[in-house]
């Protein structure tokens, strides 16, 4: 076997076995559809509190009812997680890299809400 391969496949399984870490800054990603969807606004902040639960705070923007903030906790699992606010169920996926948080809900299959790590 190629050293280069080794090194690439030695590499892809370290990157693989990093943990994740939820915990930062977000910037709300603009490309979200306010005309029609709930979308992060301006920054989306998490905070981990011992010994595994997240808080999330973030305000909101478009078709977010009468919402404009979400704020709730958490007990991620991995990169997935998901809140409850005012009834709705809000599912949330962390990249690989830790880097951005989408957010989606079951109402909508269309409607994406994305943030990214500052």
């Amino acid at each position: 076997m190629p050293a280069t391969l080794i090194f690439l496949l030695v590499v892809s399984i370290i990157g693989s076995a990093q943990s994740q870490t939820w915990a930062g800054t977000y910037t709300a990603d603009p490309s979200c559809n306010k005309a029609g969807c709930c979308c992060f606004s301006g920054q989306v902040v998490v905070i981990k509190t011992p010994p595994n639960t997240y808080a999330l705070d973030s305000k909101v923007a478009g078709s977010c009812f009468t919402l404009t903030s979400l704020s709730g906790s958490t007990t991620l699992t991995g990169y997935t997680g998901s809140l409850t606010i005012s009834g709705v169920p809000i599912y949330l996926q962390l990249s690989s890299d830790s880097r951005n948080i989408t957010a989606t809900t079951p109402f909508s299959s269309t409607c994406i809400a994305q943030a990214n790590k500052v």
